[in-house]
């Protein structure tokens, strides 16, 4: 592994978690509209753009990565399935984007102990993963919650407003079913399986609520 290419495309997949913040205002189609032109920029220009420096040594032959299309993909398939709930889109998005991020990120950097069911992966990882995922999820919960207070979006649900512990347990369950998910060897794109298990467990969590 070229770990200082794998950190920089790791930047780049946190950093995109910010737009994220953007659900607090746009429409479910204007939102659509945007990960769209995300998961067009990333197929056709990203690369061109980057000089292939954000694709791993496997991927430079094909000159293309799976993973950094299916990304924005994912993200419009979370606005669209949460069309009505967007504080959920951002707050999966959250998971995939600082979870998953800051857990290779801490794996590569901090090292230590691999987890016993897979060697590739460390408790670093899996606990950066569960400590940035449920942050960023209860964050982005939050932020586009009080947009809709204040007006800004109605396509937002209340749920979690009875107090901050409710927002963290709900966040918390997500984060750690994101991150045993995207720990265990499945051969699935991590950027299905952190949306899909913690898009889960965060629904199930309001039907709690």
């Amino acid at each position: 592994m070229n770990i200082g290419s794998e950190l920089l495309r790791k930047v780049v997949h946190v950093g995109m978690g910010g737009f994220a913040l953007a659900l607090r205002w746009l429409t479910p189609m204007q939102a659509a509209a945007c990960a769209l032109i995300a998961v067009l920029f990333n197929l056709f220009l990203l690369h061109r753009i980057t000089g292939r420096s954000l694709l791993r040594t496997s991927e430079k032959e094909k000159g293309f990565s799976l993973g950094i299309a299916l990304y924005p993909a994912m993200v419009l398939i979370l606005i669209l399935v949460f069309y009505r709930r967007l504080e959920l889109a951002a707050a999966v998005w959250g998971l995939l984007a600082f979870g998953d991020g800051m857990a290779t990120v801490a794996g590569v950097t901090l090292g230590g102990p691999k987890l016993p069911w897979n060697r590739e992966k460390t408790w670093a990882g899996l606990i950066a993963f569960v400590l940035w995922g449920t942050a960023a999820s209860a964050f982005l919960i939050r932020w586009v919650q009080h947009g809709a207070v204040a007006g800004q979006n109605d396509h937002v649900g209340m749920s979690f407003l009875a107090g901050p512990g409710l927002l963290l347990a709900g966040c918390f369950a997500a984060a750690l079913a994101a991150a045993m998910a995207e720990s265990v060897r499945t051969g699935i794109d991590d950027n299905i399986l952190v949306p899909l298990a913690g898009g889960l467990t965060l629904f199930a969590a309001t039907l709690v609520d």
